[in-house]
């Protein structure tokens, strides 16, 4: 395990670089990961992926992780990609490089002075997310990273269980609302921050998070490269 001062040594590491956060979603396929040569963060069960890993990996969800082993097959797939877990949600997770960030209980992702790209934010002040996409983004904001782009989300009504590695046999919450919600919360937030869906066959409305072509990204074509 890597303790808080290693966690510093990371703050704003890629400081106007560009990643992508990919994320399971059935429409994974068509924006394969693989063929970006940008830092990469890693979310929920994108470690099923076979041809790829990202520097990063965020896992937030107490809820899935309780119904399925989930832990054991990250670090079983991930034990050499640094990982970012919640404190004191996951304490009991053991493995190489976690990294672990303090979760600060409420709904309100705003206080004046604790934005998460303070060098304090993950440490001391701690970060509010609803799910998963608002640690992500946060983490990626404190990172430095200023081109943010998403791949993988689908968030089509009533598709909630499928991924782009099958069903998931556990009951999701409700549609994607609250995933929306910090997505939209997170780009009013970080407004120096270009934050970009580049996901195919996606039904995330523009009006949570513009869209690109993730044509313009890729390898050699790379705005990052």
């Amino acid at each position: 395990m890597i303790g808080v001062n290693m966690l510093q040594n990371l703050y704003n590491l890629h400081s106007g670089e560009t990643c992508i956060i990919a994320a399971p979603g059935p429409n994974l396929p068509l924006t394969p990961p693989e063929q970006f040569s940008c830092r990469s963060i890693g979310i929920n069960t994108i470690y099923r992926y076979p041809k790829w890993k990202p520097d990063y990996y965020v896992w937030v969800d107490r809820g899935v992780a309780e119904v399925v082993p989930i832990w054991q097959e990250v670090i079983a797939s991930y034990s050499s990609v640094a990982k970012f877990i919640p404190t004191p949600d996951f304490d009991e997770a053991k493995g190489e490089n976690i990294y672990r960030f303090k979760h600060r209980p409420g709904i309100d992702l705003y206080i004046g002075g604790q934005l998460a790209n303070q060098k304090k934010a993950l440490t001391e002040f701690g970060i509010t997310y609803r799910r998963i996409w608002g640690a992500a983004l946060q983490i990626a904001w404190w990172l430095g990273f200023k081109t943010i782009l998403l791949i993988g989300i689908q968030h089509k009504l009533g598709a909630r269980k499928e991924h782009f590695w099958g069903l998931a046999d556990y009951d999701p919450a409700s549609d994607f609302y609250w995933e929306e919600l910090d997505l939209l919360d997170c780009s009013h937030m970080m407004r120096d921050v270009r934050i970009l869906n580049i996901s195919e066959d996606t039904y995330l409305s523009e009006k949570v998070i513009p869209r690109g072509d993730w044509r313009d990204w890729r390898k050699n074509e790379s705005k990052n490269a």
